[in-house]
C-alpha cells in the first residue's frame, strides 16, 4: 500500500532538488573559468547551461564595447519565441573590480519569476561569468602579443641567417668552412668572409657578449662597421683599431665584442690576424697542433687601445680553427667543460674538420643544452 501523498514534503523534495542543481551550475560555471579561455565558446557555454538549468525564455549576455562604450550582445539564446513582451526582466552588471563590462539579462514570461533568492543566485553566478570573462580576454591579449612577438623572433632569425656566409668563397691555396650554431633562436656569434682585392681574403669571428635579441642587433651593428672600414685596405691591427673607436662611442655600457681579424695572403701562402680578447686560433701543421700564442688587446667597445698583429706562415695541408668559447666552454650533465685540452687533443689525434670538432663537443655534452653561441672557422691550406 502507497503512502498517502504529502504535499509539503514533496515540495521541500523539489526545492532540495532545485537547490543541488544551482549549487552544480554555479561549480560548472568556476570550472569553466580556468577550463576554457576562447571567449566566445566560454560565453555560449554559459548561456545554455544557465539556460538548461532554469529555462528561461530568453537570456542573453552583453558586453561593453570599448569604442562606443555601448553594450553590445555577446552571447544569447532564446527559447519558445512569443509575441508578448516578458512580464519579468532582471539585468545583473558584470564588474571587475568596480568596472563595469557587461551586464548579464534574464527574461521570464511568468510574472514574479525572480525570488529575492534567486536573484542573489543569479549575482554569483554573475560574479563567476565576469571572472570567466576578464580571465579570456587576459588570455587572448597574451596570445595575440605571443604571436606577435614570434613572428618577430622569426624575422629576427630570418634577418640573421641572411648575413652569415652562404657558402665559402673560393680562395687560391686554401679551402674555407664555418658553421655557427646559436643556442637560441638568435645570438651574438658571428663570422664572416670579406674579399679585400689582389686575391686576399679577409675571415673574421666575432662573439659579443650577452645572448638572444640585444647580443644579435649589437652584432649587427659590428658586422656593418667593420666591413665598411675593411673596404678602406687596411692592416688588421688598423682595422680593430678603427673599430674599436666606433663601438666605444656606439655600444652600451658593459656590452662588448671579442674579434679574430684575419687576412689570407695566397701569393705569400701566409695568414696575418689580430685579436681583439679573442681567444687564440688554434694551428695544425704536419708536427702537431698548437694554440698561436699572440698579444691580444682588449675586447672592442670598452675603451681605446692599441691592437698587434702577427703573421704565419701557411704551408700546404696546414690548418687554423677560429672559434668562439661556446666550444670551449660547453659542459656536459655534470658541469664539466669541454675545455682546450680536449679541443686540441681531437685535432691532434685525426685530420680534424668543422663537423668533427662539433660532433667531439655534442658527444661531450651528451644532448645536455647549450648555454652559449657555437660557432667554428676553419681555414685550410690547400695541398
Amino acid at each position: 500500500m502507497l503512502p498517502p501523498f504529502n504535499a509539503v514534503q514533496a515540495f521541500n523534495d523539489l526545492d532540495h532538488v532545485l537547490r543541488i542543481e544551482e549549487l552544480y551550475l554555479l561549480q560548472r560555471v568556476a570550472q569553466k573559468i580556468t577550463s576554457i579561455l576562447d571567449l566566445e565558446t566560454l560565453l555560449d557555454q554559459i548561456v545554455a547551461d544557465v539556460a538548461a538549468t532554469f529555462g528561461y525564455n530568453r537570456l542573453a549576455i552583453l558586453l561593453k564595447d570599448d569604442r562606443t562604450g555601448e553594450l553590445v550582445v555577446a552571447a544569447g539564446w532564446t527559447g519558445q519565441h512569443v509575441a508578448e513582451p516578458p512580464r519579468s526582466k532582471v539585468d545583473i552588471p558584470l564588474q571587475i573590480r568596480g568596472e563595469l563590462i557587461g551586464s548579464f539579462n534574464f527574461e521570464h514570461m511568468e510574472t514574479n519569476a525572480f525570488s529575492p533568492e534567486r536573484i542573489r543566485l543569479l549575482e554569483a553566478l554573475a560574479g563567476h561569468v565576469a571572472t570567466a570573462i576578464a580571465n579570456a580576454r587576459m588570455f587572448e591579449r597574451e596570445r595575440v602579443e605571443k604571436e606577435r612577438m614570434t613572428k618577430e623572433l622569426e624575422e629576427a632569425c630570418a634577418i640573421q641567417s641572411g648575413l652569415f656566409p652562404v657558402k665559402a668563397p673560393e680562395a687560391a691555396g686554401f679551402e674555407l668552412n664555418g658553421v655557427c650554431t646559436p643556442c637560441r633562436e638568435v645570438g651574438g656569434d658571428w663570422f664572416d668572409y670579406i674579399r679585400l682585392g689582389d686575391g686576399r681574403l679577409a675571415v673574421v669571428l666575432a662573439d659579443v657578449s650577452g645572448k638572444g635579441m640585444g647580443a644579435a642587433l649589437l652584432m649587427s651593428s659590428t658586422r656593418s662597421a667593420l666591413r665598411l672600414h675593411s673596404a678602406r685596405g687596411l692592416s688588421p691591427r688598423e682595422i680593430l683599431f678603427e673599430l674599436n673607436k666606433f663601438l666605444v662611442q656606439d655600444f652600451p655600457a658593459s656590452k662588448f665584442v671579442t674579434l679574430v681579424y684575419v687576412v689570407l695572403d695566397p701569393a705569400g701562402r701566409t695568414m696575418t690576424f689580430a685579436s681583439a680578447g679573442h681567444l687564440p686560433p688554434l694551428y695544425v701543421d704536419m708536427s702537431g697542433a698548437q694554440f698561436l700564442k699572440a698579444d691580444s688587446g682588449l675586447p672592442l667597445g670598452i675603451m681605446e687601445c692599441e691592437f698587434s698583429e702577427h703573421e704565419i706562415a701557411m704551408p700546404a695541408g696546414s690548418r687554423v680553427f677560429l672559434y668562439s668559447d661556446g666550444v670551449t666552454e660547453a659542459i656536459n650533465s655534470a658541469q664539466e667543460e669541454y675545455g682546450p685540452e680536449r679541443m686540441l687533443k681531437h685535432v691532434s689525434e685525426r685530420p680534424a674538420t668543422v663537423q668533427s670538432l662539433l660532433d667531439d663537443v655534442a658527444k661531450f655534452t651528451c644532448g645536455y643544452p647549450a648555454s652559449d653561441d657555437v660557432t667554428v672557422v676553419m681555414i685550410g691550406a690547400a695541398t
